[in-house]
């Protein structure tokens, strides 16, 4: 049984591949938001000590993700796959997870940028794959209308 399986998209046309870039950069966009977020709300916790802790979960980010989307400035983030994006957050509670479980040798994260990062994301479900084509959510194919 394979868990993972790792692909380079190939798209078939200059559009297809904008937005295969486009949805990689939402995700880079989103990580580093919310790093950027989780770093104030430390901050701040540091300095005044009013509540709990913030602990970067990705229960708690995934909230913070759903009221990011909902905002009326980053409305753009509702055209990319949903999951495609909240994923990137899975991956920034799993390196601060490291972080905080052994912080010598588990550098804290760190912000991604543009030039220097490689345009890439993980598509964690529904995906199809007939033959040699993948059909991504949102992305699909030009005869399947976009949701």
């Amino acid at each position: 049984m394979h868990r993972t399986v790792r692909l380079r998209l190939y798209p078939g046309d200059a559009a297809t591949g904008i937005l295969l870039t486009a949805v990689a950069g939402a995700c880079r966009h989103v990580w580093n938001h919310m790093l950027a977020d989780q770093e104030r709300r430390y901050r701040l916790w540091q300095a005044y000590r009013i509540g709990p802790k913030p602990v970067p979960t990705f229960f708690t980010l995934g909230r913070r993700f759903t009221v990011l989307r909902n905002d009326p400035d980053h409305a753009w983030l509702k055209d990319y796959p949903f999951a495609c994006v909240r994923y990137s957050l899975k991956c920034l509670a799993d390196a601060y997870q490291r972080y905080r479980k052994d912080p010598q040798t588990e550098g804290k994260p760190r912000f991604k940028a543009r030039h220097f990062t490689v345009p890439a994301f993980t598509i964690p479900e529904a995906v199809k794959l007939d033959g040699d084509r993948l059909r991504v959510p949102k992305v699909g194919c030009p005869d399947e209308p976009r949701r």
